[in-house]
């Protein structure tokens, strides 16, 4: 299980009794806390660490597939585009035109020089 972390300033006035209600209440729907009394600059601040599961995507690896085009050079497939087409390249790698774009434009946007 994956876990986002957030951590709240509380309001000064809020009582110890508050707190421990608001613990609970945040334990009950399975999100973990944890409580730190912290002084920064003379400053005393009431902080409220949460731990809050997050489902990953697809988690059950339900749904289609993702195609892959094996390891290939950007600039490789580039030139073939620019030679063949896209549309016999899509062919060759038996994907649709979009799935090319759609690789191109992961491996460009990472500054990766291989498109999987």
């Amino acid at each position: 299980m994956n876990y986002n972390s957030h951590t709240l300033i509380l309001n000064d006035s809020t009582s110890e009794q508050e707190l421990e209600s608001i613990r609970k209440d945040l334990e009950n729907i399975g999100i973990q806390t944890e409580f730190e009394i912290r002084e920064i600059h003379g400053i005393v601040m009431k902080l409220l660490r949460l731990e809050i599961p997050v489902k990953m995507k697809n988690e059950r690896n339900a749904g289609r597939k993702r195609k892959n085009l094996g390891s290939v050079k950007t600039e490789m497939l580039e030139k073939e585009m620019k030679h063949l087409g896209r549309k016999e390249v899509a062919k060759i790698y038996g994907v649709s035109q979009a799935t090319i774009y759609r690789k191109l434009k992961e491996a460009k946007g990472n500054h990766n020089e291989w498109v999987n």
